[in-house]
């Protein structure tokens, strides 16, 4: 009785830690597009070399002061390009889409990313998940969303810019790429523990691209500000992985469906945005569906993977 008491004590502790972890990962993510628009005039490649090198910093940081988070070897396998060209992809179609349209748009069209996830691991080109009719009435209410977006709703935060509709453009291409890299680790093991190695050629090769087509300025206070929050974020990386490690899936899942929620919210106060029906409808449906259909990709993953 007493042996059976105490495991259940660990198991308790490993699931509040895990959940704790998962619930920090969250936190950090949903604060991604705040940061991202209080980086202000700082140019889109040197914003991700600075906060990808920044991050590899926090790496080794957290590596010597609390748990090992880099490998000793860096692989250079399949995993591994995945990953690189994956994540610095989705990245510069990210922070390139923030420096030119209005970020509440933005940031809604990047949350289209699990139902692009679901479409392609459905059979267009993986075979790694199934497609039902919830699937399609859902993501028929995305698409809805989408048009409505960028046909008939404004949110008044900012003066749409001319280059607006590529920054549109960006966030789709971003949450596509985002659709494929997670359909691809589904069926190539990426590197995990390998990010370090990840952001440092991220940090590389955006400071080489920087460099060579962009002006480089000096951030005030408040870019500065958000740059090293924006390069914070990538530390959910970290905790998703430790929450994960332990096998205890189903909290720690659970905080992450309403992570478009959150990020949105945040962005809609601290904008203080004058809102106009028909952005409160559109961005609702992509909302509602970008839940349900990572809440739905989740189940189907916990489903394969027991």
């Amino acid at each position: 009785m007493k042996n059976h008491s105490v495991n259940n004590h660990l198991l308790q502790t490993k699931l509040n830690s895990a959940t704790l972890l998962g619930l920090t990962a969250v936190i950090l993510w949903s604060l991604s597009a705040l940061m991202m628009v209080l980086t202000g005039n700082v140019p889109a490649f040197m914003t991700l070399a600075v906060s990808s090198l920044l991050t590899c910093f926090y790496y080794v940081a957290i590596h010597f002061l609390w748990r090992p988070v880099i490998p000793a070897v860096a692989r250079l396998n399949t995993g591994f390009w995945v990953s690189f060209v994956g994540i610095f992809g989705y990245f510069c179609c990210y922070v390139l889409s923030f420096k030119l349209a209005p970020a509440l748009h933005v940031n809604l069209l990047n949350y289209l990313w699990p139902v692009f996830t679901a479409l392609l691991g459905g059979g267009l080109f993986f075979k790694v998940a199934r497609l039902d009719r919830v699937f399609w009435f859902w993501l028929m209410a995305a698409f809805i969303g989408c048009v409505g977006l960028l046909t008939f709703s404004h949110a008044g935060e900012v003066t749409v810019s001319e280059n607006a509709h590529w920054g549109y453009l960006l966030a789709l291409t971003a949450a596509m790429i985002w659709a494929l890299y997670n359909n691809l680790t589904q069926l190539i093991q990426a590197p995990r523990g390998g990010f370090f190695y990840v952001f440092g050629l991220m940090g590389l090769c955006a400071g080489i691209i920087s460099i060579v087509f962009e002006s480089p300025i000096i951030p005030d206070s408040r870019e500065w500000f958000g740059l090293v929050g924006f390069s914070g974020v990538n530390l959910g990386y970290v905790a998703w992985e430790a929450a994960l490690k332990g096998n205890h899936m189903k909290p720690v899942l659970a905080l992450a469906y309403l992570i478009p929620v959150f990020s949105t919210a945040i962005l809609i106060v601290f904008l203080g945005a004058s809102l106009t029906g028909a952005f409160i409808v559109f961005a609702l449906l992509i909302l509602l569906s970008s839940v349900m259909i990572n809440r739905r990709n989740t189940r189907q993953s916990i489903q394969q993977s027991s």
